[in-house]
């Protein structure tokens, strides 16, 4: 079973995620409305796969979700307002080079290069 994390207080926006990633396989969904209360999950779980949504994006650094991304050994999606982008982006993961790191896309495609840092997509 897959564990998915959702950080965030936007309610319509973490409800439609929710649908979908019941649907998508992750059956254990938690949704923090912090940091705080993510870190303290994560810890205790390690998600599959961590949702971060724009109203904790704004206050908190991206070098903590790096952190939390490095220490879970889960991909942090960083959902804007297109969720249905941020959903299709479960793909390849981008290093952290920049938000649209199409080279690290393009090698870790064809398989002749790993990414070594931790994952975060941006859509």
């Amino acid at each position: 079973m897959q564990h998915a994390l959702i950080i965030g207080a936007e309610s319509k926006a973490r409800e439609t995620l929710e649908d979908h990633l019941w649907h998508a396989g992750y059956h254990t969904l938690f949704a923090p409305e912090d940091m705080a209360e993510a870190w303290a999950i994560t810890r205790s779980l390690h998600p599959d796969l961590i949702i971060v949504l724009p109203d904790v994006l704004s206050s908190r650094p991206t070098e903590e979700l790096c952190n939390m991304s490095e220490e879970t050994g889960a991909p942090i999606i960083v959902a804007t307002a297109d969720l249905d982008a941020a959903l299709r982006s479960l793909g390849p993961s981008v290093s952290l080079d920049g938000p649209f790191a199409l080279h690290a896309v393009a090698g870790r495609e064809a398989g002749s290069a790993k990414v070594s840092q931790p994952t975060l997509h941006a859509v």
